[in-house]
C-alpha cells in the first residue's frame, strides 16, 4: 500500500552510507482521500525533525526505512507475541538500537501511503495497541514508560486525557 519517489532507493542509500539507519518519510496520497487527520500524522514522530536528524528509535517505522540485512537479522525479526496493532516497529527499532544501530531521518526517501483510516479508526487502533502491545513492549523495554509518558494515561495525568477516558474512549494499560 505504499508507492515510492523516483529517487528513493538513491537518497536512502546515502543516509545508509553515513552508517545510519535512514528512516523516509511517509506521506498519504491525495488520490486515497487525504484527510486532515492524516495530514497531523505526517507532522508527528520523525517526521517532525530536520534532514539528517539522529533519531530516538522509538521512532522506527517498517513502513519507510533502510536496515542493513546483517543488523536486521542480528535481532531476529518482529516478536511474534505483537498480533494486534501497534508496536512492532517501537520494539523492532529498540531492539535495532540495543545492536548499536543509530536512526537519521530522511525527508527525501518519500513514500506515499495508499491507505484511508479515520481519526476513529486511529483511537480504536491505539485502544488495542494499549491492551496488547503496550504491556509487552513495557516489560521487554525497562524505562520506556517515561520515555512515553505512560504516566499520563493514568489518574492525576493530563486532563485531555481524563476526559478521553470519562467519555469512553479509554486505553487499557
Amino acid at each position: 500500500d505504499l508507492t515510492v519517489a523516483e529517487d528513493y532507493l538513491t537518497t536512502h542509500l546515502k543516509q545508509a552510507g553515513r552508517g545510519l539507519v535512514s528512516l523516509g518519510r511517509v506521506r498519504f496520497s491525495e488520490e486515497s482521500g487525504r484527510t486532515g487527520f492524516q495530514r497531523y500524522m505526517e507532522t508527528r514522530g520523525a517526521f517532525k525533525h530536520r534532514d539528517g536528524t539522529d533519531l530516538p528509535p522509538r521512532y522506527f517505522v517498517t513502513c519507510n526505512a533502510m536496515v542493513p540485512g546483517a543488523l536486521l537479522e542480528s535481532v531476529g525479526g518482529f516478536d511474534e507475541r505483537m498480533r494486534f496493532w501497534g508496536g512492532e516497529d517501537m520494539d523492532m527499532g529498540l531492539r535495532l538500537a540495543q545492536k548499536g544501530a543509530r536512526f537519521g531521518f530522511n525527508s527525501c526517501a518519500l513514500a506515499y501511503h495508499h491507505q484511508q483510516r479515520s481519526f476513529e479508526k486511529h483511537l480504536q487502533n491505539m485502544e488495542v495497541f494499549g491492551e496488547h502491545n503496550l504491556p509487552l513492549l513495557l516489560d521487554r523495554h525497562p524505562g520506556l514508560e517515561h520515555e512515553l509518558q505512560v504516566r499520563l494515561l493514568l489518574p492525576g495525568g493530563s486532563m485531555l486525557l481524563r476526559l478521553l477516558f470519562w467519555s469512553g474512549l479509554s486505553w487499557h494499560i
